[in-house]
């Protein structure tokens, strides 16, 4: 995705910073296909800054610079609601600003550089500081360019890795890079080296303890989600929507109201699979401009390829778990338009299905702030699960990780306090974790073609939710309710997750499930589930997952015992057990290491 850097070079003998480098840092964030570039250059004060962009996204502003007195402003993102023409002042500017950006602004008469993220950190910016150097860039690929930049690895964020998928935190998988925070303002002094990071918003603000039930309030909740979705409905001749058979882009959909016709959207799976039914409907019903993307057995013949892919996009953040992100990237490098509504964030509003990290009947039972703590630990585990680290890594690796992803929770979890509800201790992890760690990082893959637009993830609407009792948003509740008032004509059309109408009653629910998952489970036509994973990572991966795994430059490393490594992928290719997630995990890291090490 065409990105920012920038660097400041302090006067230092041993700098070696050159502007051929800085010329390289800005060719590892320009695409091929047609991106341009900007360049502002102080020789001064020794700091130069560069932007990359495709023509289109500039005239939209999704790439916008402007010259205001003695400050150069770079917006990169989206904003909703606040014109860019105002854009003159960071501090004052981001408190109402609603969308996902991030802002540079470099006073050179104050001689102070300053950096803002959105209040969900929806798009990523990571920084580097030491003695002799500053940078900063929207990807980690470019900062490795630096000199002064030693590759030091974070062995506590290859921890999270291994247990959760994904980092907790601020971390990178390097020591000295860090992510900057949401809602917040990196300010450096050029001259004293001063780097100083303050936050403007609290994502806390919007939870309540005191939290009520009443139709008024569902009424709010609905029109706060249809005036997200409004906001987000600009450029409707190059708008997209991605459509699955569920309940989150249906609500999206719903609420478009009549801006639905005409608009593009497209659906992803297997030949056969219930969401190409079910989408098809939906978008029939709204008058979409409607595709469908059948996975193919080529799309599935070189893992290595997809893994790469997806680890070089994501900055190493996103592992091969899955594998529809290369034919959705395929298609999205030719699609008929240039803004994505996805329906990300659509769990907070049913807590039940806020996977990894459900709500089951149990939280309600929890006493203490210490247990849900543990509760979180145990659901998010989703790597290597019960078995034990010992069995697959050398003592060496587990000495350097033991306890890591344990304190990474906690440490990110103690911010909570006691200042919201137990159970609301949940959707918090999930907002600011799952979303901010594992979903955006998904998300930088298909930024290399479009802007992705999040109608869930949007402050008005989350301060009315947040305020419902949790057993009111639990399963549905309010995507039923956003979609009986937008367009009761999609509530006739199943549901995929049940094979039931929206508004079935439980016996017949009850029943349709059933059903819906044994016909699932055979995969019949019809009714299979959109991927078939565990059988394309037995089928179509094992050769590329165990050349990669038991290659001698993965076993040098010193990370895996072999043995344990090999009993691992037997049991999983045998069928004996599921490791796709463990598997994918260390392949995953492993390229991380050769094309951001090696």
């Amino acid at each position: 995705m065409p990105g920012i850097v920038g660097v400041l070079k302090k006067n230092s003998k041993k700098n070696s910073f050159s502007n051929k480098i800085f010329v390289n840092m800005l060719d590892r964030i320009k695409p091929s296909n047609g991106a341009h570039s900007e360049v502002l250059e102080n020789k001064e004060l020794g700091f130069v800054f560069g932007l990359t962009y495709f023509k289109y996204f500039f005239e939209k502003k999704i790439c916008y610079l402007k010259k205001y007195k003695d400050k150069d402003i770079c917006f990169y993102g989206e904003v909703y609601n606040r014109d860019l023409d105002t854009l003159c002042e960071i501090d004052s500017w981001v408190q109402d600003a609603d969308g996902i950006f991030v802002i540079i602004e470099i006073d050179y008469n104050k001689r102070l550089i300053k950096i803002a993220t959105d209040k969900f950190g929806l798009l990523p910016i990571y920084f580097y500081a030491s003695d002799e150097i500053f940078c900063f860039s929207t990807h980690i690929r470019p900062l490795l360019i630096t000199p002064e930049l030693k590759k030091r690895i974070d062995y506590s964020a290859i921890a999270d890795f291994y247990h959760f998928g994904h980092v907790l935190g601020n971390k990178t998988l390097f020591e000295d890079i860090k992510l900057l925070s949401p809602s917040s303002i990196l300010e450096y002094s050029i001259g004293r080296n001063n780097l100083n990071i303050k936050p403007y918003w609290d994502l806390l603000n919007l939870f309540s303890k005191e939290q009520k039930y009443n139709k008024d309030l569902e009424a709010e909740i609905v029109n706060e989600f249809k005036n997200s979705v409004e906001k987000r409905l600009n450029h409707l001749d190059a708008l997209g929507i991605s459509l699955s058979g569920g309940l989150d882009s249906r609500a999206i959909l719903a609420a478009m109201g009549n801006k639905s016709k005409g608009v593009y959207s497209y659906t992803l799976g297997l030949k056969g699979c219930e969401d190409e039914k079910l989408a098809y409907k939906m978008a029939k019903s709204c008058e979409t401009r409607h595709t469908f993307l059948e996975i193919k057995k080529q799309d599935l013949s070189n893992f290595t390829e997809l893994a790469r892919t997806l680890i070089f996009f994501s900055d190493g953040f996103y592992h091969p778990h899955e594998s529809t992100e290369k034919v959705a990237l395929d298609y999205l490098k030719r699609a008929p338009f240039k803004f994505l509504l996805r329906g990300h964030g659509g769990e907070i509003a049913k807590a039940a299905l806020a996977y990894p990290v459900q709500c089951e009947p149990e939280v309600f039972r929890l006493s203490s702030f210490s247990k849900v703590v543990d509760y979180i630990f145990k659901k998010a585990n989703l790597v290597v699960g019960e078995e034990e680290l010992s069995r697959f890594l050398t003592p060496k690796t587990l000495k350097s990780i033991k306890g890591c992803a344990r304190d990474s929770l906690e440490q990110e979890m103690m911010k909570c306090g006691d200042s919201i509800l137990l159970p609301d201790i949940l959707i918090y992890y999930y907002i600011d974790q799952w979303i901010r760690r594992q979903v955006v990082s998904s998300l930088s893959i298909f930024r290399e073609y479009v802007v992705v637009r999040m109608p869930y993830i949007d402050e008005g609407f989350l301060r009315k939710l947040l305020i419902l009792p949790i057993k009111y948003r639990f399963s549905g509740e309010i995507h039923f309710k956003i979609i009986k008032e937008c367009n009761p004509n999609l509530i006739k059309i199943p549901n995929s997750n049940t094979g039931a109408p929206l508004d079935a009653g439980p016996i017949r629910l009850f029943f349709t499930d059933k059903f819906n998952s044994l016909m699932k489970k055979l995969s019949i036509p019809g009714f299979r589930h959109y991927t078939e994973f565990e059988k394309w990572h037995r089928e179509f991966f094992k050769d590329s997952i165990q050349k990669i795994l038991f290659d001698k430059k993965t076993l040098d490393r010193g990370l895996y015992e072999p043995k344990g490594l090999r009993d691992l992928f037997e049991s999983h290719i045998q069928g004996k057990k599921d490791y796709a997630r463990f598997l994918g995990t260390i392949v995953g890291l492993e390229i991380w290491f050769r094309t951001f090490i090696d």
